[in-house]
């Protein structure tokens, strides 16, 4: 799990697991997340789309997400393994929808999903009428914000896609700084969904 995260020049030369059913934080905070352990990586996914996919629950485990199938990383996808089980979830003929919307619930834990249906409505309906991926598991470590949303969005590791923590050390200035820089997306080194869809929607004008 650490080596899909290890991006040279980024990531530490030690890695710090803490024991199972403990944590790591920096002075003052009060909650972290971000071990190799289930309660962290465990991530249920859903996908939605009346007509476009198959209701039911998929039992395969390893990472579920979108994979965009163009770019410099598209013949090496970290997860292309997982692509089938994402495959037979699609109903096969249907034209592509004309948007997407991708929501990634943080921090939220995965048992919520059945501990709180009454109070999850819109979500229960959804995982009720979609295809259901509940044993997906984030496979690098750590498995924390930034990691794990630009994992999703690019569909491939973070030994490829370069965000492999929330804040990297600054060389230059000797200092800590955000991975996504007021936003920026510049060290994002693999293209996401969003950038392969609009140069998709550029090529066909």
């Amino acid at each position: 799990m650490f080596a899909r995260a290890y991006y040279p020049g980024r990531s530490g030369q030690i890695a710090l697991v803490p024991k199972e059913g403990e944590f790591i934080t920096r002075r003052g905070t009060e909650f972290m997340h971000g071990s190799p352990w289930d309660y962290d990586v465990r991530i249920p996914f859903l996908l939605w789309g009346p007509g476009r996919v198959r209701k039911g629950v998929r039992r395969a485990s390893g990472a579920a997400g979108p994979r965009p199938d163009a770019g410099p990383h598209a013949r090496r996808r970290a997860a292309g393994r997982h692509r089938p089980a994402l495959d037979e979830a699609l109903v096969p003929g249907t034209r592509p929808p004309r948007a997407m919307l991708l929501l990634v619930l943080d921090g939220m834990r995965a048992d919520y999903l059945d501990r709180f249906t009454a109070e999850l409505p819109t979500l229960t309906r959804l995982r009720r009428e979609g295809a259901a991926f509940d044993h997906a598991r984030v496979t690098h470590a750590p498995s924390i914000t930034s990691a794990g949303h630009a994992t999703i969005a690019t569909g491939t590791d973070p030994r490829l896609h370069g965000i492999v923590t929330n804040t990297i050390f600054d060389r230059t200035s000797g200092k800590d700084a955000d991975i996504f820089p007021a936003l920026s997306p510049r060290n994002l080194m693999s293209l996401a969904l969003a950038d392969v869809w609009n140069l998709r929607r550029t090529a066909r004008r």
